[in-house]
């Protein structure tokens, strides 16, 4: 097969591989999760580290919600909610390690962890999508597998804790 025709397969075949808006820069990402967060009513900012902040209730209680964005993978939609349950002695420290645990196990899409400083509880959701557009098609549920991923460790660390 001649040189010219092996090139143009090999760079037709890259170019098929490669999934639209796999090259967005990281404004692109920023503007386009916060043009859908406003378009969902939601109030959002962008913080130090060019992450969106947004709030979003669960269970009468308004939570603080960031979607962490990935410049150099940007099909990687990931939202996370920090200081989620504050620890704030030993035996809610370990009550804690035992819930997030079983949190993560029972959740296919969310993990729940202890932060590094041990002080406190985060959630973590994460997926790769084919083209970073398609977070609209799982936004809701991620933040639905949130919910239940917090009410679940809430159950559970409420139940071991006097």
């Amino acid at each position: 097969m001649p040189k010219r025709l092996v090139s143009f397969l090999v760079l037709s075949l890259l170019a098929i591989a490669t999934p639209a808006g796999a090259d967005m820069s990281k404004q692109e990402l920023q503007d386009m999760y916060i043009s859908y967060l406003n378009e969902k009513g939601r109030a959002c900012t962008v913080d130090s580290d060019g992450d969106i902040f947004f709030s979003y209730t669960i269970q009468e209680m308004p939570l603080n919600f960031y979607i962490i964005v990935y410049e150099d993978d940007p099909q990687c939609f990931h939202i996370a909610a920090v200081d989620y349950w504050p620890i704030n002695s030993q035996r809610e420290l370990e009550q804690a390690f035992i819930a997030t645990s079983v949190v993560s196990y029972n959740n296919w899409v969310v993990k729940a962890y202890v932060t590094a400083m041990e002080n406190s509880v985060n959630f973590s959701a994460e997926m790769l999508l084919a083209k970073p557009q398609d977070f609209i098609n799982v936004f809701d549920s991620m933040m639905s597998f949130m919910e239940q991923g917090m009410i679940d460790f809430t159950t559970q660390i409420e139940k071991a804790l006097p």
